[in-house]
């Protein structure tokens, strides 16, 4: 009576990894196509974009151009972040096919699914905290202009400015990915498990 209804009653989860329900890590061929090839696409366009910004940055004659750069350039290694994520996800959904109805509990309380999960907040916050100092930087640039004031030349005190913001931004997005799985905030965080309040069953503890 319990069959199929996306909570597992079933000690050894027949009841929703059956032949008439079940999932995959990736569940339909379009999802499947779109993440490979994203995360293709995300990886070689990123990478691109990071050599060019390393070869341009030691040119940069003003704070604009070399605040531009950089920033561009973290932006960039958190979207490849995001798409090395996409990458291993479409592998490990091709290596568990049907099986990952049935593996799902060591999958989700693995290391690889906890430094996935890393990756991807950490490439998330790293291009979302770059763009919001980006922004910031150019509507001060943007009221320098307005007064007739030109970008200031580079020197030392603004790459030691752009350098700390630079880590602060790493550090900061490391930080907040890495919070969820830590065991002290591990009952805080909890998407994505099932638990039948009946049997005492939870996803991510199966008794063996």
């Amino acid at each position: 009576p319990h069959k199929c209804d996306d909570i597992f009653h079933c000690l050894d989860f027949s009841d929703e990894c059956n032949d008439q329900c079940s999932k995959q890590m990736l569940d339909g061929s379009l999802l499947k196509i779109v993440a490979l090839v994203y995360g293709i696409l995300a990886v070689l366009f990123n990478l691109t974009n990071i050599w060019r910004c390393i070869i341009k940055i030691p040119k940069c004659e003003n704070f604009r151009a070399l605040s531009n750069k950089v920033w561009v350039l973290l932006i960039s290694c958190g979207d490849s972040l995001i798409g090395v994520y996409l990458l291993v996800v479409s592998g490990m959904d091709f290596y568990y096919g049907d099986r990952f109805c049935t593996l799902q509990a060591s999958w989700r309380t693995g290391h690889l699914c906890s430094f996935l999960g890393v990756i991807s907040t950490s490439g998330s916050f790293i291009s979302m905290f770059s763009m919001t100092f980006m922004s910031v930087i150019r509507l001060r640039e943007m009221n320098r202009a307005s007064h007739l004031l030109s970008s200031p030349p580079v020197n030392k005190l603004h790459d030691l400015k752009l350098i700390l913001a630079s880590v602060m931004v790493i550090v900061t997005s490391v930080i907040v990915s890495i919070v969820p799985i830590s065991s002290y905030f591990e009952d805080f965080f909890s998407n994505g498990l099932s638990y039948d309040p009946k049997l005492k069953l939870s996803l991510v503890s199966p008794i063996k």
